[in-house]
């Protein structure tokens, strides 16, 4: 499982819950050093968890890279603080089965919710 998340604070706190809860997480501060921790991967990932708004590269940059990379994922979750409006966005959710979409304010049994039915 990856973790792409510009927020220090709160990219520690989801990986501790999900460590905590069995899963085995390597984090990425942005996109790009999560393009090359799937890139370089062994094997797939099962899941990676992305930030909408990030420096140097946001989550949907990262997954339309990923897309034209043919990294394998079998799910995306897209996380964002704001509520986002973004026509692209959409477009990706309605093309691709295996991307959602959380609100971070959520809450992290919402995302944990999401995370199991992986």
């Amino acid at each position: 499982m990856g973790i792409a998340e510009d927020d220090e604070d709160f990219r520690s706190i989801l990986c501790d819950i999900l460590s905590d809860n069995g899963f085995i997480v390597q984090e990425a501060s942005n996109g790009q050093e999560a393009l090359a921790l799937l890139v370089q991967a062994e094997e797939p990932f099962n899941l990676l968890i992305t930030d909408f708004n990030m420096p140097y590269m946001n989550g949907l940059e990262l997954i339309e890279e990923s897309l034209k990379r043919s990294v394998e994922i079998d799910k995306i979750i897209i996380i964002s603080g704001i509520s986002t409006n973004e026509k692209h966005l959409d477009g990706l959710l309605a093309k691709y089965h295996h991307i959602s979409f959380i609100p971070k304010m959520s809450g992290l049994n919402k995302l944990l919710d999401a995370i199991r039915t992986t």
